[in-house]
């Protein structure tokens, strides 16, 4: 356990962090910054839902495109490309079912396929048109057993 002091005596030694024993107001009793006197479990939580947000994930996507376009980021990401760990998840990736079903739709609108939601829409109008099709073959059984069991005239 970290020892106790006050959050004056932690700005007068330059620290960032403070311990001072109390709960905060959500029940953590832990260090707490010294700038802004906030729990750092509560900032580490908080942090967390914000990054599973939209407005979040966006934000993370932005700031990975502006770093893959300094040098050092350019120089880590060809690394990392190059390395066995991202074959790997290349492979996995493409071996999935989701993998599978973008390569086929990007052949697809390379060669002017159809996508896979274009088939998938077609296969759920499929059966219907063969439960139609099977009910005109057994009612046209039906009337060719019929006309064969007839009387003569």
């Amino acid at each position: 356990m970290p020892r106790k002091i006050n959050r004056a005596a932690a700005k007068a030694r330059g620290l960032s962090r403070y311990f001072t024993g109390k709960l905060c107001a959500r029940g953590h009793r832990g260090e707490r910054f010294t700038l802004t006197a906030n729990c750092v479990e509560c900032k580490r939580l908080s942090d967390a839902r914000y990054q599973r947000s939209p407005k979040g994930r966006e934000a993370q996507r932005e700031a990975q495109r502006r770093y893959s376009q300094t040098p050092l980021g350019r120089e880590r990401t060809g690394r990392y490309n190059q390395s066995w760990k991202r074959q790997e998840a290349r492979q996995r990736y493409e071996d999935s079912p989701k993998g599978q079903n973008t390569r086929a739709d990007y052949q697809a609108a390379r060669s002017g396929l159809p996508s896979t939601e274009e088939l998938l829409a077609r296969s759920r109008m499929t059966p219907l048109r063969i439960e139609r099709r099977r009910r005109d073959v057994r009612s046209a059984e039906l009337v060719a057993s019929r006309r064969a069991n007839r009387p003569a005239r």
